[in-house]
């Protein structure tokens, strides 16, 4: 049997299943679809397509269907439908397989999807991260920063200009720009 890591888990780097995106790809308003859906997800750093999963909505839960680490996992995840605070309408909540709580997320920790409360040892990518580190990244700034602002400066229908002045996100983004070019 093999070992469990000691290393912490990053949850940027997590598969995470969010009822957010599976209420805008219509999953929770279809009750009687029979078919299921397929999610993949992309690694954060080489955009490569790290793990698949079919889903399908039942009315009351989903049922998943993937593999974890060349083992095939088909398990059930409950849903609870929770009214608004502001009486109109409500929302949906996942119940989390492993401890019952409810939460909008899942992650995929250890083979199974459960929410972070049940895990102690995830942490953000910063909260890793050496003090020295953390000071030398607000001094120099990022890389991947400065090409995304580059990249968003340049979009073809960024609109620079309204009636006769720059917008604010224009004038933002040039900020930045002049911020990195100083530097």
């Amino acid at each position: 049997m093999s070992r469990i890591s000691k290393s912490p888990y990053i949850k940027e780097e997590l598969c995470c299943l969010d009822l957010k995106v599976l209420n805008n790809l219509k999953l929770l308003s279809n009750s009687n679809n029979d078919s299921y859906k397929i999610l993949n997800w992309r690694s954060s750093r080489t955009k490569e397509i790290t793990a698949s999963i079919s889903i399908r909505y039942l009315g009351n839960g989903f049922h998943l269907i993937y593999n974890c680490n060349d083992i095939p996992k088909s398990y059930f995840i409950k849903i609870e439908k929770v009214n608004s605070n502001l009486g109109k309408g409500y929302y949906y909540l996942f119940l989390c397989p492993i401890s019952g709580i409810r939460c909008r997320k899942l992650y995929l920790i250890r083979s199974i999807f459960r929410s972070l409360k049940s895990i102690s040892d995830a942490y953000y990518e910063k909260q890793i991260e050496s003090k020295k580190y953390r000071s030398f990244y607000l001094i120099y700034g990022d890389e991947q920063k400065e090409e995304q602002i580059y990249y968003e400066i340049n979009r073809k229908y960024l609109k620079k200009h309204y009636k006769g002045k720059p917008t604010k996100k224009y004038q933002r983004l040039t900020n930045l720009v002049k911020k990195f070019d100083d530097l």
